[in-house]
């Protein structure tokens, strides 16, 4: 019953404000004989924020005054975050649950961040947990960052925080964040820093980046800054990783390639073959085939159909090989067989090879050994599975 009254009460301000505003205008005003122009400068300024200006700010201070009551009805109506997550109704569940979070206070927000995990839809949970990260950053950055500091799954806290502090003062910020004593705490700190660096100049968030040196099990901080630049300049971030010497799925090239290839792999897959440098050419093309083939496989063989045969075409084969295998080995082995160059060819079998094993165990050997992988070498392999499996 709450609710209707808020709103009407609300809505008789908005009238009364206007009403008042009329009848001050035209009854309560000095008359024109006596003060003409007095008279015409008050008309003037009621016409250019009365009808406007005065209107739309009592008309947003009504749906203020709605939203927080709202807010307020969903915390005070008695229903938990379990009740509302119960709700089937996924409209009913997303509204109950926006205004449930703000409602929350500062020393609500860890139990409640925990309690999010409950939801199943993904797409939910996310932006559940996007919009509680947003409001405790803002209210309780301190809070935030000491809740990050006991609990390692949630170090994606002080990110948040520190790319907010950054953006007040990036050299406080960034003393803050060094001085930070745990190594996985003191990295995600210098990760916010290093992302609003990144939107500011790229090239510069690399020097600092660089500059911070490793961190004991994490990967460089610059792959987060390639991936970042690679998202609104990926030509630029393209460039830039391509003169880094650093090799494997962990090198600055990679992370271009597979964030391109996530917005947009045809020119992701056009420029890999464009870079120069043989060897970061296969490696590019590789992993924008394997991101691509994760997400359209039927697009990604169709660009692969499209090509000569030859060392890139071999590339793209290796990576669109290793991203099926798992789910359809046989079709894998198949493309394999398509590869030109025999050396390469042998070294993508043994690539694959532990991925089939892994998939199928009982068929895997006989399916290797008809691709042309040699016996001793599928042995080998299905050696180093037990070994990790025991």
């Amino acid at each position: 019953m709450k609710k209707p009254f808020t709103f009407t009460l609300a809505a008789f301000v908005v009238v009364g404000f206007l009403t008042g505003t009329i009848f001050g205008r035209y009854l309560l005003a000095p008359s024109s004989e006596a003060h003409p122009e007095a008279r015409r400068k008050s008309e003037a300024l009621l016409d250019s924020t009365a009808d406007s200006s005065s209107t739309a700010k009592a008309t947003q201070a009504a749906a203020a005054v709605e939203t927080r009551t709202s807010a307020l009805d969903a915390k005070s109506s008695g229903k938990t975050l379990e009740a509302i997550l119960s709700t089937k109704d996924a409209r009913q569940r997303s509204r109950a649950l926006r205004l449930y979070l703000e409602a929350l206070q500062p020393s609500e927000f860890a139990d409640a961040l925990k309690g999010l995990k409950q939801i199943t839809n993904s797409n939910e949970r996310d932006l559940a947990s996007r919009l509680l990260t947003a409001q405790w950053v803002m209210t309780d950055p301190d809070g935030a960052l000491q809740f990050a500091a006991g609990n390692h799954s949630y170090d994606y806290l002080a990110v948040d925080v520190f790319r907010e502090r950054a953006a007040s003062d990036l050299k406080a910020a960034l003393r803050g964040a060094q001085e930070i004593p745990g190594n996985d705490l003191r990295y995600a700190a210098l990760k916010g820093v290093l992302q609003f660096q990144t939107d500011q100049d790229p090239l510069a968030a690399l020097e600092l980046a660089k500059s911070l040196g490793d961190f004991r099990g994490k990967e460089p901080l610059t792959n987060a800054i390639y991936r970042q630049w690679a998202q609104t300049n990926p030509v630029a971030a393209g460039n830039s990783a391509a003169q880094d010497p650093q090799e494997g799925w962990r090198s600055p090239i990679t992370q271009v390639a597979s964030t391109w290839a996530d917005q947009d792999p045809v020119a992701a897959a056009q420029w890999a073959l464009s870079i120069s440098d043989a060897a970061t050419r296969t490696r590019s093309v590789s992993e924008v085939m394997r991101q691509w083939s994760r997400d359209e496989p039927a697009a990604a063989a169709n660009w692969i159909y499209s090509l000569e045969t030859g060392p890139m075409r071999d590339s793209a084969v290796a990576g669109f090989a290793s991203s099926i295998a798992s789910v359809d080995p046989q079709t894998a082995l198949g493309w394999i067989g398509t590869m030109s160059d025999e050396a390469e060819r042998q070294r993508t079998l043994r690539r694959v090879g532990r991925i089939v094993l892994w998939r199928d165990p009982a068929n895997g050997p006989a399916l290797l050994q008809t691709a042309g992988l040699p016996a001793d070498q599928i042995e080998a392999l299905s050696r180093r599975g037990r070994g990790r499996d025991q």
